[in-house]
């Protein structure tokens, strides 16, 4: 074989291994489009692409409910409708939506967004003096696409079990303008004296998470407490790391403590630090038994 030969030959093996090798290294595939049969499939609602963004929407709206806003009468198509939207980027689907809730909802239901893996982003008000009450839990998700049609199926079930006033209400009859409970047992729950202030005890204080490592802000909680040892109110707010969130509600829940508002007072903050204010009847050591707990998770 001529050495002009040998060459070509040679050279020609070469292309040929390198194109088995081009061959049998394939880059994974890239899913971009969403399986909007099985969303809809999985969370018994039809929906509607878009297709300038590839979104697809599903929206549930609240004909269940008879609001009225000074006089006029809404309609499901004026601002009572659920909705969730997902979308696609690369192989994980995202989910962003907001549920229309009455006040008897919003405990159960934030506790069903969360246990679903879902991130309750904000909760408040879309409207002034309406009747009844209508508040709004924002909500997001990432991940596998059927397990997140599946949780929005989940939540939206557990909206539906909770219609009609069967949700959680916590009442009690208590005059704050007559305040007779010990504020020892305030004292001795959550280590910081309360001070008596225009008729109430009320506490503010303030808690370094014990994860230093982590940038986090300072969990920060002030309390408002009135009646008696048996038949007492609180309220107040408390703002601490957001991946705490679902331990805290649980545990207020279990205390008959109410979340009233979530919301961040930051743009663009870096600390992942969300707001909770809160509304809870009960017994005294109950409600501050529930805080307590409540501050221990949030600073963990």
């Amino acid at each position: 074989m001529g050495k002009i030969t040998t060459i070509l030959f040679l050279s020609a093996l070469l292309t040929s291994a390198s194109f088995a090798a081009t061959e049998t290294v394939n880059p994974p595939q890239t899913q971009t489009q969403l399986d909007t049969k099985e969303i809809e499939k999985l969370t018994h609602v039809q929906g509607t692409l878009d297709p300038s963004t590839q979104q697809f929407k599903i929206a549930i709206p609240r004909t269940d409910l008879s609001v009225l806003v000074n006089g006029v009468k809404l309609s499901p198509g004026m601002g009572l409708t659920s909705r969730a939207i997902f979308s696609r980027d690369n192989n994980t689907t995202q989910v962003k939506g907001y549920l229309v809730l009455t006040e008897d909802q919003i405990n159960p239901v934030t506790l069903s967004v969360l246990e679903n893996n879902l991130t309750v982003t904000e909760l408040h008000n879309h409207f002034l003096w309406e009747s009844p009450t209508i508040m709004f839990l924002h909500f997001a998700g990432s991940g596998d696409e059927a397990k997140l049609a599946q949780s929005v199926s989940n939540v939206l079930a557990d909206i539906k079990k909770t219609r009609g006033g069967k949700g959680e209400l916590p009442t009690g009859i208590i005059d704050t303008s007559v305040t007779t409970l010990n504020p020892e047992t305030i004292n001795t729950a959550l280590g910081v004296k309360a001070l008596k202030q225009e008729g109430v005890y009320s506490v503010n204080t303030t808690l370094k998470p014990k994860n230093t490592t982590a940038n986090l802000a300072d969990v920060v909680m002030t309390a408002k407490f009135a009646g008696t040892e048996d038949a007492a109110v609180v309220e107040g707010e408390i703002a601490f790391n957001e991946a705490n969130l679902l331990q805290v509600l649980k545990l207020m829940h279990q205390a008959n403590i109410t979340l009233v508002a979530l919301h961040q007072d930051e743009a663009y903050e870096k600390t992942h630090s969300v707001t909770l204010h809160y509304w809870g009847v009960g017994k005294l050591a109950t409600l501050v038994k529930g805080l307590h707990d409540a501050l221990t998770v949030a600073t963990a």
